[in-house]
């Protein structure tokens, strides 16, 4: 049985990226789950996988509204290779992906 906490982010953690075309971007292999923030004024799509996955994000993939967070557990363990998370837009926007623990 899960145990909901705050999210608690991991300091120095967070990323940016901008994103029209499927962008990947390394995120924090230790954490259990990333808050994804989209300041963009499209709906981003997004999906995490092990490092050196090339399957690009599409609109297939999580939604995240325009100017709205979400906070994803990511795939298990802490392989050697760390994590990614593949994110698109439909236009350009900004988004910003802290890697912590918890939930909001």
């Amino acid at each position: 049985m899960s145990i909901l906490a705050p999210f608690y982010p991991k300091p120095g953690s967070t990323v940016t990226g901008t994103a029209g075309a499927s962008q990947d971007v390394a995120i924090d292999s230790a954490s259990k789950q990333i808050m994804v923030a989209n300041f963009g004024a499209a709906v981003m799509f997004v999906r995490t996988k092990l490092a050196g996955d090339t399957t690009a994000a599409t609109a297939a993939d999580c939604p995240i509204l325009p100017n709205t967070f979400l906070i994803i557990s990511k795939l298990g363990g802490t392989p050697a290779g760390g994590h990614t998370l593949a994110a698109i837009f439909g236009t350009a926007g900004t988004f910003y992906v802290t890697s912590g623990e918890g939930w909001s």
